[in-house]
C-alpha cells in the first residue's frame, strides 16, 4: 500500500466489443473478475466494470456498451507498482488499467478499496 492506495495485478480477461452484454457478463462470471479489457477489431478501447455492465443488462444504465468502457491509459509490463499507483491516483474515476507488453494485453492493474 502506498499513500493509502493499493493496487492488485491480475491476469487479464480480454473481450471483443462485438459480444453481447450478457455474453460479456457470462465470461466475467466464469473467470471471476470485476473488470475486463475491451477490444474492437484488435484495438484496445479500455476497461469495463462488471457492476456497471450488470446495471446495463438490467436496463438501468446507459444506451450502449461502448459508453461503459473507460480508457484511463495503459501501463507497460515493466512498470512498477508505484508507477501503477501514481497513474491510478492521477485518474480518480479510473478503477483499472490494462498492462501491455508491446501491443499484447498481459495483465490488468486495479484499484483496491
Amino acid at each position: 500500500m502506498v499513500n493509502g492506495l493499493e493496487v492488485v495485478r491480475e491476469e487479464p480477461v480480454v473481450i471483443d466489443l462485438a459480444k453481447s452484454a450478457r455474453a460479456m457478463a457470462r465470461i466475467m462470471d466464469e473467470r471471476k473478475v470485476k473488470f475486463a479489457v475491451i477490444r474492437e477489431r484488435g484495438h484496445l478501447l479500455g476497461v469495463i466494470d462488471r457492476s456497471e455492465l450488470d446495471e446495463f443488462v438490467a436496463g438501468r444504465k446507459g444506451r450502449s456498451i461502448r459508453g461503459l468502457v473507460r480508457y484511463g491509459g495503459t501501463l507497460s509490463a515493466a512498470s512498477s507498482n508505484e508507477d501503477a499507483i501514481r497513474m491510478i491516483k492521477a485518474r480518480p474515476k479510473v478503477r483499472a488499467i490494462p498492462v501491455l507488453q508491446g501491443s499484447q494485453v498481459v495483465g490488468i492493474v486495479r484499484r483496491v478499496r
